[in-house]
């Protein structure tokens, strides 16, 4: 199985995923969302190739129960979380096609 490693844009964007959610007053909700991030990234260490393809080696996986998604790349043995988006924002502005 894949190890797993969360890139610098990831871990903000999670830091900034649990801001939001505290400063919207939804304790239960983020460490919910939280959880099934986590559980979705575990699952693609399991089933690596279980995502679209975006092109160029970037893939989407959607956190299932939430509105956000997971992009990342799969190198060698490691599958690489890029970035945690909600599902509603232009992935393009981040250098990303919705393919």
């Amino acid at each position: 199985m894949p190890g797993l490693i969360w890139t610098a844009s990831a871990l903000r964007d999670l830091a900034d995923l649990d801001t939001y959610l505290i400063e919207q007053d939804a304790g239960s909700s983020a460490v919910r969302i939280l959880d099934s991030v986590s559980a979705a990234a575990g699952r693609l260490c399991e089933y690596p190739g279980i995502g679209r393809s975006l092109g160029e080696n970037v893939r989407v996986w959607r956190v299932f129960g939430t509105p956000y998604v997971l992009l990342y790349t799969i190198e060698q043995e490691e599958v690489a979380i890029v970035r945690v988006l909600h599902e509603r924002r232009n992935w393009r502005d981040d250098g990303f096609s919705r393919a």
